[in-house]
């Protein structure tokens, strides 16, 4: 098979797997949000080379926090896009400087996941909930 249909095959699956959480319950999108986050912490641990045991942790802790359980994080909903969109903007700068993206020291390592990562997943997860503001 080549690589185009197998990436327009697993493209139609993701989305039909997106839609069918939207449209079944709030708890499954998050759920299924919750599924993606895993596949990309484990992603992220090979690209990176951290300890991906660690990085499940974080992830899982702050997903549940603030994420999955809206009335526990919702006071910190813009502090989280907003770092999430510093951090976003702090690597495309690096990325258009021709900079080394390479990061080297642990704890960056760390603070990269979880401001990148990890808080763009919990925003996914807050856009649907947004309230229109009158």
């Amino acid at each position: 098979m080549s690589e185009t249909l197998t990436r327009a095959i697993s493209g139609a699956v993701y989305v039909a797997l997106l839609l069918t959480a939207c449209w079944y319950s709030e708890e499954s999108f998050k759920i299924l949000i919750g599924a993606f986050l895993v596949m990309t912490t484990i992603e992220f641990s090979k690209l990176v080379k951290f300890n991906s045991l660690v990085g499940f942790g974080i992830a899982i802790v702050l997903y549940a926090v603030f994420g999955f359980f809206n009335n526990i994080g919702q006071t910190y909903d813009m502090h989280i896009a907003v770092l999430s969109s510093i951090t976003g903007v702090w690597l495309i700068q690096k990325l258009f400087r021709k900079e080394s993206l390479f990061v080297t020291r642990y704890f960056v390592k760390y603070v990269l996941f979880i401001f990148y990562i990890v808080f763009s997943f919990i925003i996914m997860v807050k856009i649907p909930m947004i309230k229109e503001i009158s």
